[in-house]
């Protein structure tokens, strides 16, 4: 990668991430092949931090001998990464850096850049306001029995190029788990069921959904949920003409403070949950955003079950001109 130039990219490093195992290690002779990867970990999807990742999940433990070196469980491999500065904010090598050169070197960067050239300890680059690395994650999917109430958003797809999206939370106290997503590029006709069967699953309580068009979205749902014997489920329908970005700007500590959501790797990203989570944790207000329906979902969420104060217009009705 170019350095700071690419290091936001996320699409880059998937590529880099799938060509080493496609094109680079299936070439090997043997699963005993060594490999040696060099460079600087920018971010949590570039393919250093990816195969440390990997290892991570296996087991990894501090040598004892060496510091900044920690092992694999099966002691086949050994990822090695030393900080500019130690703990005391003194040089870890002398030889190469004083530690007043480092510490001047420090102030005039910012933390970013820092952490990742210098330190090998990657945080969420700016602009990636919502990295695995700022999120409030778990491990241990909630219970069902464990909720309070069950909430979930829907923002609806307008066009072909958009998703339907879908999150699903479990209130927990003042938390709100994120346990399940519905995230696909289909039609809506085409989810209606679907995201029937998804209320009757989690037996969702209130479903709010932006409608910001002349369709009966509510109206088709809760006959069929009607049509299910299903009941139990309220649905709010909202407008709104704000601005989309904005949105997503104003509420952003919402997401991050009460929203809690899958670690990393815990779903597939054939998943609908792992490709929102892709999505989402991908999001910049710095470059432009390919889709941004997964985090624009957990906005709507956040201002109907969160942010409490927060008004919406009421939805007006009209009637479709003839052709």
């Amino acid at each position: 990668m170019k350095g700071q130039i690419e290091c936001n990219n996320v699409q880059l490093h998937n590529q880099l991430t799938q060509r080493y195992y496609s094109d680079w290690s299936s070439r090997a002779d043997d699963d005993k092949q060594k490999t040696m990867l060099l460079g600087t970990m920018w971010a949590d999807t570039d393919l250093l931090n990816v195969l440390y990742d990997v290892a991570k999940s296996k087991g990894l433990s501090e040598d004892k001998k060496y510091p900044y070196v920690e092992i694999t469980s099966d002691r086949s491999g050994c990822f090695i990464r030393i900080p500019a500065l130690d703990r005391n904010n003194q040089s870890t090598c002398h030889r190469r850096y004083a530690t007043k050169y480092l510490l001047d070197i420090k102030r005039g960067m910012t933390r970013f850049l820092w952490q990742a050239v210098y330190q090998q300890n990657p945080i969420a680059p700016e602009g990636l306001e919502f990295n695995y690395n700022v999120l409030q994650t778990y491990e241990t999917k909630p219970l069902f029995e464990q909720a309070q109430s069950r909430y979930a958003s829907l923002d609806p797809a307008r066009r072909g190029k958009n998703y339907v999206s879908m999150p699903i939370c479990y209130k927990i106290e003042d938390k709100h788990y994120l346990v399940d997503f519905l995230y696909r590029k289909k039609a809506m006709k085409e989810m209606y069921d679907v995201i029937v069967d998804k209320i009757i699953e989690h037996r969702i309580n209130i479903l709010v959904l932006e409608n910001n068009t002349d369709t009966s979205l509510k109206e088709v749902l809760e006959e069929r949920l009607r049509f299910k014997n299903y009941l139990h489920c309220t649905i709010i329908e909202k407008y709104s003409t704000q601005n989309k970005e904005q949105r997503i700007k104003d509420h952003q500590s919402d997401v991050r403070n009460y929203i809690v959501f899958p670690c990393k790797g815990m779903f597939s990203l054939n998943s609908d949950m792992g490709l929102a989570m892709e999505e989402i944790t991908a999001y910049s207000f710095n470059y432009p955003n390919k889709f941004d329906d997964g985090i624009d979902a957990l906005v709507i969420y956040a201002m109907q079950f969160i942010d409490s104060g927060v008004e919406f217009p009421e939805v007006g009705t009209f009637k479709r001109g003839y052709l």
